[in-house]
């Protein structure tokens, strides 16, 4: 079952002053919510005003929708009373590889779980490569989901009903299901729910407060305690290196771990809930510190990284450790850190070697780190020295990276 996690707009559509769908800015929107924080969008939810656009307009807006840059981080919304319509529109979304739904029950008559079940059923056996989330709404749809229907659902249904946004709020303190989202559908629970073990929001003034509610979403997870060190996510920004992040972990050996606390199954939780963002996992690697020019060796967000293989270790270090030291001062504020691959390591990007130790610089900015790295270079004589006493050493891999996020401190 895939896990939906985050934060999520019900994104607003845009109209025309004829009141017809402006399709361009109504993805423009939703991109924009995206790029400032936003895990996704719902298109089409009641702040999309779905039941008030013609369907030809919605089936408008999925032929673009497909070929937006996070066209697969959207969630559509049906917005529809008719079965029949209901199906033949996620038909179409699914052709275009839009697969995630939000469906609330039929709107206007009175329906009662027996009705519901029926209604999903449906829609699933017609549809069955679909994603759910189910729309608990029950002031605009007259119905309100109980426990046992949903739990229903997901035991009859557990590869299409993934989830739940709770809008009346009678679920997401009390439904207990595995990997199943349960995304409340205010800022106001959105803290609560995190603590409860919910997935994220999906809300409407998440239209206007994204970077606000994505920022209460990570710093949850802040709170993340380890026996030592700490962890950080980075980015890789450029360089001859595959991936586009990168999580690294820190700490003492003779002191490793997690504090024995709630803070353990946050970490877990918040580990599980990027399986989602994350297309493929790179291979793991184990090394250490050996030395630096600062008393806290890592303290600087930008990073220049070199992967080395060196063929004397013992010569190597001491003739680079000789010239951190002479050039301790010579990097413009900059930190230089240096240590080993012990466990794992990276090979050549021609496959033309493997690392045995590494070299980082940092900065507190691109262009401090670019004049960092200058800096160091003038000391002629002290790199002289250096090449002529380190052995036989190859550069394999160089790239830069950004620390986006730090989980604990270095100590």
């Amino acid at each position: 079952m895939t896990k939906i996690s985050g934060i999520f707009a019900a994104s607003m559509s845009v109209l025309n002053n004829d009141l017809s769908l402006n399709v361009e800015k109504t993805i423009m929107h939703a991109e924009k919510l995206i790029d400032q924080g936003c895990h996704g969008t719902v298109i089409f939810g009641s702040t999309g005003q779905s039941q008030l656009i013609p369907i030809s307009e919605k089936i408008d807006l999925l032929n673009n929708l497909s070929k937006s840059k996070y066209q697969d981080k959207h969630i559509i919304g049906t917005g529809l009373n008719s079965l029949g319509e209901t199906i033949n529109f996620m038909r179409i979304a699914i052709s275009l590889n839009l697969n995630k739904f939000l469906i609330m029950p039929p709107a206007y008559y009175s329906y009662g779980d027996t009705e519901v079940l029926d209604f999903y059923s449906r829609i699933i056996n017609s549809v069955p490569d679909c994603k759910i989330i189910l729309y608990n709404f029950e002031k605009l749809s007259g119905y309100k989901f109980s426990l046992k229907c949903v739990e229903t659902l997901v035991n009859k249904f557990p590869k299409q009903i993934v989830g739940v946004k709770d809008s009346s709020y009678n679920l997401y303190e009390n439904l207990k299901l595995k990997n199943f989202s349960i995304l409340p559908g205010s800022e106001i629970k959105l803290l609560k729910g995190l603590e409860l073990g919910c997935s994220g929001i999906i809300t409407a003034t998440c239209n206007v407060t994204a970077e606000l509610s994505r920022q209460v979403y990570d710093d949850f997870f802040e709170g993340v305690e380890f026996k030592s060190g700490g962890a950080y996510l980075e980015r890789m920004d450029r360089g001859n290196v595959d991936g586009s992040h990168r999580l690294v972990r820190f700490g003492d050996t003779e002191n490793w771990g997690l504090v024995e606390s709630k803070t353990r199954e946050q970490w877990a939780k918040h580990m599980s809930d990027l399986d989602p963002l994350v297309e493929s996992r790179g291979p793991r690697y184990t090394g250490r510190i050996l030395g630096s020019n600062r008393e806290n060796p890592v303290t600087k967000p930008y990073i220049q990284i070199y992967d080395l293989e060196v063929s004397n270790p013992v010569k190597w270090l001491a003739a680079f450790a000789k010239l951190i030291e002479d050039t301790k001062d010579s990097y413009n504020g900059g930190m230089v850190v240096y240590g080993t691959y012990d466990v794992g390591a990276p090979m050549g990007v021609n496959r033309d070697g493997t690392a045995t130790h590494w070299v980082a610089l940092g900065a507190d900015n691109l262009g401090e780190l670019i004049m960092a790295k200058a800096e160091g270079e003038k000391n002629v004589e002290e790199w002289t020295e250096y090449h002529q006493t380190k052995g036989e050493t190859k550069i394999l891999n160089h790239y830069s990276l950004r620390i986006l996020k730090d989980y604990g401190s270095f100590n």
